[in-house]
């Protein structure tokens, strides 16, 4: 296979960019704590076009032969269009460093990619949106970059009024389905056949859905009254606990 040009930054997250099968118990740690410390966040992304395709080609790189399939590369060409079309790109970043990445398309905006086939029903393709080039750099793989990049997707769904969140995964991607089995995506609809230019028989994917909830805040504010303070009513896991009956609510 052939192996596209990367260029990886000299800085103490080198171990970020290993492939995690060379990594050593200790290096693992180390990309563990990198994680915990990074921040997970809507960018910047006009200025970061260059590492978001560059972060793309590395993870490429690290790929096997027969695991090419699991990263349809966006050239920076498509990158711009996406975000020129006002479709959110979120990373994991440490440092000014991007180590993750997805790109989240709106299904009825012209300007999205590769967002034909996914099981939408008619009419709801406003209030849904679809996860696309979810990676991390390859050392963070089973590290919990995925599920904090997963976390802030899902607080874009909430902003952009979009509770239904779609994805499309290789069923040997094992690593992506880890990610999404454990953030409650379920399948939707039969596997499909998808091509691709470096295989001749194209490769099979599932659709992966999840609605996400709009309200996700259990506990409200307590409620100013005059001078005082007064508790408000507490929501936990869906129980409603009332406040003393002196208490006043909004």
């Amino acid at each position: 296979m052939h192996k596209p040009k990367v260029i990886v930054k000299s800085s103490r997250y080198a171990t970020a960019y290993e492939k995690a099968s060379r990594l050593t118990q200790h290096q693992l740690e180390q990309n563990r704590a990198i994680v915990r410390k990074a921040k997970a966040t809507k960018l910047n992304e006009f200025e970061l076009i260059n590492e978001l395709h560059n972060l793309q080609a590395i993870v490429v790189a690290d790929l096997e032969p027969d695991e090419i399939h699991w990263l349809r590369q966006r050239d920076k060409g498509s990158i711009t269009k996406h975000i020129n079309g006002g479709m959110p790109v979120i990373g994991l970043v440490l440092d000014g460093e991007l180590l993750g990445m997805a790109l989240l398309a709106f299904p009825e905006n012209p300007e999205a990619e590769n967002v034909d086939d996914y099981p939408i029903p008619k009419g709801e393709e406003s209030t849904s949106m679809i996860i696309q080039s979810f990676i991390v750099a390859p050392g963070l793989r089973k590290t919990g970059a995925g599920r904090k990049l997963m976390a802030i997707i899902e607080e874009q769904a909430i902003i952009q009024l979009r509770p239904n969140l779609y994805a499309r995964v290789a069923t040997d991607n094992n690593d992506s389905i880890a990610v999404f089995q454990g953030t409650d995506f379920y399948t939707t609809g039969p596997k499909v056949q998808r091509d691709h230019d470096k295989l001749p028989n194209g490769y099979l994917a599932n659709h992966w859905h999840k609605v996400v909830n709009m309200n996700p805040k259990l506990v409200r504010p307590p409620v100013v009254i005059g001078n005082a303070m007064k508790p408000a009513r507490v929501r936990v896991r869906g129980i409603s606990r009332k406040a003393p009956d002196n208490t006043r609510h909004p």
